[in-house]
């Protein structure tokens, strides 16, 4: 039933999804429906803080002597595994398709603006840096005593940067709605992270928190950077491919509008 809801998600999009979004849209179905392919336990990948702590800095001798040493490029690919792998898994299948119909909608919008090589970087980009605030943000909550980043999956921390890009970039000026709230566009994302912890105790907000701060931060490199890149050639040195919408790039906004706040 939900995979029919999301063809007919599929279908409504105004912009067919580019190679990436399909490509990552299969992975995600894949990931969920033939678990086998991903050749580790949910423990084994998912985004902690306690455990990436561990994968990086753990020398105690008494394992030493019972495991043997484990050597940089061991620690180097579990970290990897984990920031990289625990985004293709999904709890429970409603969980799958509102990470999905979020990722068809939202990765339509940026990759038919940028281009797919572009989308492709970002993508690598929101993937690597949300789950590494995550656990940084893990360790100062837990540091604090507010807690800390349990075992978290899932394809959100992507999908929050995608939204944070959005609607910081098309017209972060006007408003929206998020759960009824009317907000300037450049702060829902912030609101939604915020309320959807509060309304569901199951998700994780700092994976949500890093994912949107992953997304703010790109925006303001890509500021700097066209900044940067005005000042050394006169407004005439940008390059081909840095371009987009709003305050971000070189171009004129785009006029379609279309992206959902998940």
């Amino acid at each position: 039933m939900l995979l029919s809801k999301l063809h007919d998600q599929y279908r409504q999009i105004p912009i067919r999804p580019g190679p990436i979004t399909t490509g990552l849209a299969a992975a995600l179905l894949a990931a969920h429906l033939a678990p086998e392919i991903i050749p580790f336990s949910t423990s084994e990948v998912c985004i902690s803080s306690d455990a990436v702590w561990r994968a990086l800095y753990l020398d105690d001798s008494r394992l030493t002597w019972l495991f043997g040493r484990r050597s940089h490029s061991d620690r180097l690919a579990e970290v990897l595994r984990r920031l990289v792998l625990s985004t293709l898994i999904h709890m429970d299948d409603i969980h799958l398709y509102y990470n999905t119909a979020s990722l068809l909608w939202k990765g339509s919008t940026l990759e038919h603006r940028w281009g797919s090589e572009r989308f492709a970087a970002f993508v690598a980009y929101a993937t690597m840096a949300s789950g590494a605030l995550a656990v940084c943000m893990g360790l100062v909550a837990e540091h604090l005593a507010l807690g800390t980043l349990g075992c978290a999956v899932g394809f959100s921390g992507v999908l929050y940067a995608m939204s944070a890009v959005v609607l910081m970039t098309d017209s972060p000026d006007a408003s929206t709605h998020v759960h009824g709230l009317q907000v300037p566009r450049k702060l829902p994302v912030w609101v939604d992270v915020v309320l959807s912890s509060v309304m569901h105790a199951h998700v994780s907000f700092l994976g949500h928190l890093a994912g949107a701060s992953a997304g703010w931060m790109w925006c303001l490199l890509t500021s700097w950077r066209a900044a940067r890149d005005t000042d050394r050639g006169g407004g005439h040195a940008r390059r081909r491919h840095d371009y987009g919408s709003g305050r971000v790039g070189g171009r004129r906004a785009d006029t379609t509008h279309f992206v959902r706040v998940d």
